[in-house]
């Protein structure tokens, strides 16, 4: 009878070691789980008319279709999201907060672009249900993971803005009706140069202008506390401990 028990206690010791174990390497479930986001929009475009192929061998901007600017924006959502799981096997706290905008993103591009596709929509629904309940694992904060998510934020609304401009395109004095004159525009708006030679006249134009412009701001902003953060952090703590030791 004590064997029996003994063994019992033993498979019961095994079977919580094991659970704690995969307990501290959730964040490489959470990382895999957010990675397989991207792996569905990958199949998702795949499987539409337009292949990838198209859509990087553009020579007459002036005759972009419609598939193509469906597809453009969603491929890249998807490398984004692969390039923000790579930093959530580090506990990256940028990278969590990257993964968690994008998700969201991701969720309402595919319910607004292809509402045919219900699975990736729950999929991102539940992803981004498992990061908020895993927020406080990701703690970590590194100048790398800082420049990852600067380059992430500023590229993705570089692409976003462009798309806007091109789909607002009527809403804008001249329009706006090749993908070049779309780039430039939100460079400008980004940048809050503003030159003035392109007008947002419509209602729906100049809130998507508006939503540019404060992205803008809070990007470059947010992008570069993460980046230079760090690096004041650690500068300042090597001179108070400097300070202590000459002191002492």
């Amino acid at each position: 009878m004590k064997e029996g028990f003994s063994l019992l206690r033993w498979i019961g010791r095994i079977f919580r070691r094991f659970a704690l174990w995969l307990y501290s390497i959730r964040h490489i479930f959470v990382a895999l789980f957010v990675l397989v986001n991207s792996g569905l929009i990958f199949h998702t475009i795949y499987g539409l008319p337009i292949d990838l192929i198209t859509i990087f061998n553009v020579k007459d901007y002036e005759q972009i279709n419609h598939s193509f600017l469906t597809n453009a924006p969603y491929f890249m959502l998807g490398v984004f999201i692969a390039l923000s799981s790579i930093g959530l096997f580090f506990r990256a706290r940028i990278s969590w907060m990257i993964s968690f905008t994008l998700m969201i993103i991701d969720t309402l591009y595919t319910a607004h672009i292809h509402p045919d596709q219900t699975h990736n929509i729950h999929y991102g629904l539940i992803s981004l249900l498992i990061l908020f309940l895993v927020r406080r694992h990701f703690s970590r904060s590194s100048v790398a993971a800082g420049s990852i998510f600067a380059l992430i934020s500023v590229i993705t609304l570089m692409l976003t803005s462009t798309y806007g401009a091109l789909y607002f395109g009527d809403g804008f004095d001249p329009k706006i009706t090749s993908l070049l004159t779309a780039f430039y525009y939100a460079i400008e708006t980004m940048s809050t140069v503003g030159y003035g030679d392109i007008v947002p006249v419509s209602e729906p134009a100049r809130l998507f202008t508006i939503s540019v412009i404060v992205s803008g701001i809070t990007v470059f902003a947010t992008s570069a506390t993460s980046v230079l953060g760090p690096v004041v952090h650690s500068g300042f703590e090597r001179l108070v401990k400097g300070n202590t030791k000459k002191n002492e």
